[in-house]
């Protein structure tokens, strides 16, 4: 490539300024966009589950046994949920509590109410201690923690702090809430076709002692328990018909863990308690990793792998979006470089009078969007950085996610400075490509019809 190219290549630059510029912001607007969209499917994912480990109920999980039963019919599975027996999940990671599941008398979804008002939409969760390693201490955000564990004091969300404050007009700090809920269980001996019925009522009065930290993104608004509290409270509350049949003290944890699996009492579950919390990432595998017919869910893991699962397809189509991004930048750089051959065919032909070869000629307009790449490459590379720290900042306003765009500038695909590189090749090549549509048409030029006026 002689000297003569590279001028006239500067020199087609300043002549076609306004189109070239046009064709720098399109590029910059591909190669930005495609430092963001990896960007965002290198980071979004770490930044999710980062988020969602503070949730702060994580480590409460439940473990069913599923059994499928075809109907008469045909064509029509039936999934039935059982509590396993205890044998049944002795395998069960030493990471774990196993106990008993109280959903049955005191669900999470019981009415909750302050003053004469019900609190609509808010759901009493329970962690298994406020004390130890059960739960992430640093999630606390404003009160304190109870220095023991009651019923008498519960914690709430960020969600349930709005909430309430909207509702109520003050701070919850301090505020009391009533938690009831009521249902009547029977009890079928074997020797009486008669049932015996017990009513169940829990009727709590608790204070809040504190916020803690929760998932912005979709959450709902909670109040927190500790589960060792109410396993005490259930051994000392007694079901008067059962016990009088029994003649013996018969309280409620007894009828939960003599019943059998199939009993709707058994909230056909047992609960699963992390023992320390700094291990929620484990949970994950130990889902995936539980073999049929066990199933172990957590409504906390169910949501993160929902955002997961969105976040995939915004890739999916964020990628889509880019490959056409960059085809739409090569055509459009494509029909600038013919506009510019189509202006400058006179001047060509008198090039290849004097003895330019057709491929130097060529090589003034490869080398023009080389420049042009080259310019726009440079400036996104800056750009990039900024539109991440931006972006970032409006998605943590919003739902509260860190750093969900990370563009791996210093290391992709284990080479180092990857990204720069295989971006920087990558605009070499629509450069030239878009250099090939005006290289087709320039082998039609009659030198004759061009300068039969000259």
């Amino acid at each position: 490539m002689g000297k003569w190219v590279e001028h006239l290549a500067w020199s087609n630059i300043k002549k076609h300024g306004k189109r070239n510029i046009f064709s720098i912001a399109s590029l910059i607007v591909g190669l930005s966009a495609s430092f963001v969209i990896i960007g965002f499917s290198n980071g979004a994912e770490p930044s999710i589950k980062n988020e969602c480990y503070k949730q702060f109920d994580y480590g409460s999980l439940s473990i069913t046994k599923e059994s499928k039963s075809e109907s008469t019919n045909g064509g029509l599975s039936i999934i039935r949920n059982t509590r396993p027996l205890l044998g049944e999940i002795k395998d069960i990671n030493n990471d774990y509590l196993i106990d008993l599941n109280f959903d049955a008398i005191v669900p999470n979804y019981s009415t909750i109410t302050y003053g004469k008002n019900e609190l609509k939409d808010f759901t009493y969760e329970c962690v298994y201690s406020f004390i130890g390693n059960y739960v992430d201490k640093e999630l606390l955000v404003e009160g304190k923690y109870p220095k023991e564990d009651s019923l008498n004091e519960v914690l709430i969300n960020e969600k349930a702090e709005k909430d309430f404050a909207k509702q109520n007009k003050i701070t919850p700090i301090g505020s009391k809430v009533k938690i009831h809920y009521e249902i009547d269980y029977p009890y079928h001996p074997d020797d009486s076709s008669k049932a015996i019925n017990d009513y169940f009522v829990y009727d709590q009065e608790a204070k809040i002692v504190g916020v803690v930290k929760d998932l912005s993104f979709l959450s709902t608004p909670k109040i927190y328990y500790p589960y060792i509290s109410l396993k005490k409270y259930l051994s000392q509350i007694y079901l008067n018909n059962l016990s009088e049949y029994l003649n013996a003290n018969y309280s409620w944890i007894e009828r939960i863990n003599d019943c059998n699996g199939a009993d709707s009492v058994s909230a056909y579950s047992y609960r699963l308690f992390l023992k320390n919390y700094q291990k929620v990432n484990e949970i994950e595998s130990l889902i995936n990793n539980t073999k049929k017919p066990l199933s172990i869910n957590s409504n906390c893991e169910t949501r993160t792998t929902a955002l997961l699962g969105l976040v995939k397809a915004a890739t999916t189509g964020m990628e889509l979006f880019l490959i056409i991004a960059l085809v739409g930048t090569a055509l459009i750089m494509g029909i600038v470089s013919f506009s510019f051959y189509s202006e400058d065919k006179k001047v060509i032909a008198i090039l290849s009078c004097v003895g330019a070869k057709m491929d130097d000629i060529n090589d003034i307009y490869c080398l023009e969007n080389m420049m042009i790449g080259l310019i726009s490459f440079l400036i996104s590379i800056i750009l990039s950085p900024l539109l991440q720290i931006l972006i970032n900042s409006i998605v943590k306003n919003i739902s509260g996610f860190i750093d969900i765009i990370d563009i791996p500038f210093r290391s992709f695909l284990n080479i180092p400075f990857g990204l720069p590189i295989i971006v920087f090749l990558s605009t070499v090549v629509v450069s030239v490509f878009a250099t090939l549509l005006p290289i087709v048409f320039s082998k039609k030029i009659s030198l004759k019809e061009e300068l039969k006026d000259e």
